[in-house]
């Protein structure tokens, strides 16, 4: 008797206890699995994720995710946002059987911050796009070879010395050379030197002939304003005359970008444009 009132007991304690289970709403399964992504991206173990979000394969790297809170809001019928942290959200579906996949993320990709300074100044980058469509567009080695190209080119001949002229041929001992700004931009006098090479000719009478030599130095800059230039004054003598050779910027390369070359934001469009 006693052993049939104890599987009674253990009966009713059963029904009890399943009786008080709660079965987990859709929502806490979302917000559950939203933890699991948490607790496997800490971990390290990517592959464990692949299954219910393929896309996540194709990450260089993930920002690492700090969070005791996930927010699940359901925005259609088994279709839900969850917010892993701040700027860092999925998208997720889940099927009436329980089913639960990753159709898109956000700000879980992590960039190169230099590409994505570049991308984010030539309106290649777009908030609105999915990591994998932003991982599509980063890993586009054209794209940022082409802005290299682009800023070479603004760069490269900014300031030009032309050739020697002799306004006036009498006084063949003065003359200049023009110094020609080819830019939209003003080039300061601070912004660079001009290089002068000095020659001559002298008589040595150890020797008994003549020597030759020269060297360099360099001379203030002089304000040019935006596709204008300057005259630089030479003299020359029987026995030598000045050159200028060239000049020299004082300007870093990350200087003379943002002078002369600075983004416009509409670079990543015509990359796209000239590819048509």
């Amino acid at each position: 008797m006693k052993k049939l009132n104890s599987l009674w007991l253990f009966a009713i304690v059963l029904l009890i206890t399943s009786c008080s289970e709660k079965k987990a709403t859709p929502e806490e399964e979302v917000r559950n699995y939203g933890k699991y992504f948490v607790e496997k991206l800490a971990a390290a173990q990517l592959d464990s994720l692949t299954n219910t979000y393929p896309d996540i394969a194709k990450a260089d790297s993930i920002f690492p995710i700090q969070s005791d809170t996930i927010i699940v809001v359901e925005t259609t019928p088994g279709q839900y946002d969850l917010t892993l942290a701040e700027g860092i959200s999925l998208q997720v579906n889940r099927t009436d059987d329980g089913k639960i996949t990753v159709t898109e993320s956000k700000g879980l990709f992590a960039f190169p911050d230099d590409k994505v300074e570049i991308a984010k100044k030539t309106g290649m980058w777009d908030d609105n796009l999915s990591d994998a469509q932003l991982n599509e567009r980063m890993m586009d080695e054209e794209f940022f070879k082409y802005i290299q190209d682009q800023i070479k080119k603004k760069t490269s001949n900014i300031l030009t010395v032309g050739k020697q002229v002799t306004p006036d041929p009498d006084m063949w001992d003065m003359y200049y050379y023009p110094i020609i700004n080819s830019s939209n931009q003003q080039v300061d006098a601070s912004d660079y030197e001009i290089i002068v090479w000095e020659g001559y000719t002298i008589w040595d009478e150890e020797s008994d002939k003549f020597l030759s030599g020269g060297g360099t130095r360099k001379e203030p800059g002089k304000t040019i304003p935006p596709h204008g230039k300057i005259k630089y004054d030479c003299v020359g003598t029987n026995h030598g005359g000045e050159i200028v050779k060239g000049i020299n910027w004082k300007l870093t390369s990350e200087q003379l970008q943002e002078k002369f070359a600075s983004y416009t934001g509409n670079e990543y469009q015509e990359y796209l444009d000239s590819k048509k």
